[in-house]
């Protein structure tokens, strides 16, 4: 029986978005990035006041971010990923999530850290946690386009998230159980509904109202 568990604000409440943009604006310059930034404050503006799709401005960032990295050949944006997690997601690792994952490797249950963000980061915070814990981790992120062992630039498919992430997650596991997964917002809901045992890791509002409405584990300190 396996666990699964999302990434961002669930097993650290670093950003995918901070990271990865200090790693752009290396790459493109950083004028040229502070311009891309520029670009999309009107939208996150709009988010911020309610009258626009958070998950929609996400996914259109990261995108562009994926953009940035056009050209760069597929080791040179694995070093990249493996400085953003270094930097931004495993120093703000959630220390009781990531104990309670624990248990579940200490028990031989399988783990699965399945995200909306690129591949390369999940796999290199994968590889971090089973540093951490002596136990393989494997990791399933948003994948990116590839061509001559370079990347275009564009994101191979849909982001990982939503149903999306969900169809995913069977895919790997087959006709595996699926015994316990970790979410933190609405978004990750499909992928809760596949596990015996969902919990609702520092839910966001939408979140917390359906882990109340179906009885799911809340974890939020």
């Amino acid at each position: 029986m396996a666990v699964v568990s999302d990434l961002e604000g669930t097993l650290t409440t670093g950003e995918t978005w901070r990271a990865l943009g200090r790693e752009a604006a290396l790459r493109i310059g950083r004028g040229r990035y502070l311009a891309f930034a520029a670009r999309r404050l009107p939208g996150m503006a709009w988010v911020m006041a309610g009258r626009g799709s958070k998950r929609a401005f996400q996914d259109a960032w990261l995108e562009g971010l994926a953009r940035c990295f056009a050209g760069a050949d597929e080791a040179e944006f694995e070093a990249a990923a493996v400085r953003a997690v270094d930097a931004e997601l495993w120093p703000k690792r959630r220390h009781d999530v990531i104990a309670a994952l624990r248990v579940h490797l200490a028990s031989g249950e399988p783990l699965v850290i399945a995200s909306g963000s690129l591949e390369p980061l999940v796999t290199a915070f994968a590889r971090r946690l089973g540093e951490a814990t002596g136990r393989p981790v494997q990791a399933l992120g948003t994948p990116l386009e590839v061509a001559g062992g370079r990347l275009t630039g564009r994101i191979a498919g849909r982001i990982s998230t939503g149903d999306v992430k969900a169809q995913r997650v069977h895919e790997l596991l087959g006709s595996e159980r699926l015994a316990v997964a970790y979410g933190d917002t609405g978004a990750d809901v499909p992928l809760l509904l596949l596990a015996d045992a969902p919990v609702a890791v520092y839910p966001d509002e939408a979140l917390r109202r359906t882990a109340s409405e179906l009885g799911w584990t809340v974890l939020d300190g």
